[in-house]
């Protein structure tokens, strides 16, 4: 009785409702300057552009090759599911060291949860009107930081090398990818946007690196934070460490956002009508990972990445169209 309610008030077209592709796409480009941010701000651009290119390719061929959601069968949509689930838990903790002059966790992890989960309560197509929003702010912010970072970068640091990276290299590069998990508007405007998110890595790796130099930027866990400590504007302003961290938990805000509401219209491919209670259940599980369980290593999460977003996705469809010309 209640489900035939539910779907009678528009509750079961809630996740099943498109999102706009131009707020859809400044969305998924907040949540990625959040994950560059914190894993590749502190890496020789070259392999920035060697393995980014790789796995936004990957997204491209996932993205626009193919049209419609890729996950259709509710086995693959619970798979899927689960590893959203664990990389919700890893980005939660990772907003701690946003703030890491104060005791941040687990309150501001637990409230940007929290926020994220009420974003997405009716749907994916309602929080990316809020990324979009967002996405002005965080445009603004990270202006003033590269206007006063510019002028700190050593083209000495920038020597082209190539060095052996983790594996979260692929998790960045790769979260592009869970808007083929979302239903969409058709639009131009995905593949330049893959091509800004690479845009992206590439100037937050020369920013860091060439300020603190790549010796410095591997040892320094949070490079990029390190790096907005050094920033002066016009020998007034300094210490952006605080307009930074505002920026970043903006970023971290549209990735969590973005990562639940993926999770909510997953289940409810699964089952309709069980949106929300797939975004309540993937809040509540990675909170309880995130409290309880020990910390996730960033490289398993790399390589999920590049297995769940990259290449299953794309043997998955392409077996689908084989199954289809065959029929026809």
């Amino acid at each position: 009785m209640f489900r035939h309610w539910w779907c009678r008030r528009g509750g079961c077209g809630l996740f099943s409702k498109r999102v706009g592709a131009y707020s859809l796409c400044a969305w998924m480009i907040c949540g990625m300057f959040a994950l560059a941010s914190q894993y590749t701000a502190g890496m020789n651009w070259l392999m920035i552009l060697l393995g980014g290119a790789f796995c936004l390719l990957l997204t491209w061929c996932n993205l626009v090759l193919h049209e419609g959601e890729i996950c259709k069968r509710k086995w693959y949509c619970v798979v899927q599911f689960l590893f959203v689930t664990a990389v919700t838990a890893v980005s939660a903790r990772w907003t701690a060291q946003t703030w890491p002059t104060g005791t941040a966790f687990p309150v501001v992890p637990l409230a940007l949860l929290l926020i994220a989960m009420f974003s997405v309560w009716h749907g994916a197509w309602r929080a990316s009107g809020v990324g979009g929003v967002v996405f002005w702010m965080i445009l603004l912010l990270f202006a003033i930081v590269l206007t006063a970072g510019i002028q700190s970068v050593k083209l000495q640091y920038l020597a082209p090398r190539l060095e052996e990276q983790g594996s979260p290299l692929f998790l960045v590069f790769l979260f592009p990818a869970v808007i083929t998990f979302l239903p969409r508007e058709g639009a131009t405007c995905y593949t330049k946007t893959l091509l800004a998110a690479l845009v992206l890595g590439l100037v937050l790796s020369v920013l860091t690196v060439g300020t603190l130099s790549s010796r410095m930027a591997v040892k320094d866990p949070f490079p990029f934070y390190t790096f907005s400590k050094s920033l002066s504007l016009l020998g007034v302003a300094e210490r952006f460490e605080a307009l930074v961290s505002v920026a970043l938990t903006l970023g971290q805000f549209c990735l969590l956002s973005m990562l639940l509401g993926c999770a909510g219209h997953l289940a409810h491919t699964v089952q309709p009508g069980k949106g929300r209670a797939g975004v309540a259940v993937c809040a509540v599980s990675a909170a309880s990972l995130m409290v309880f369980a020990g910390e996730i290593p960033p490289d398993w999460l790399g390589g999920g990445a590049l297995l769940f977003w990259g290449i299953l996705p794309l043997i998955f469809r392409n077996t689908v169209s084989a199954k289809k010309r065959k029929k026809s």
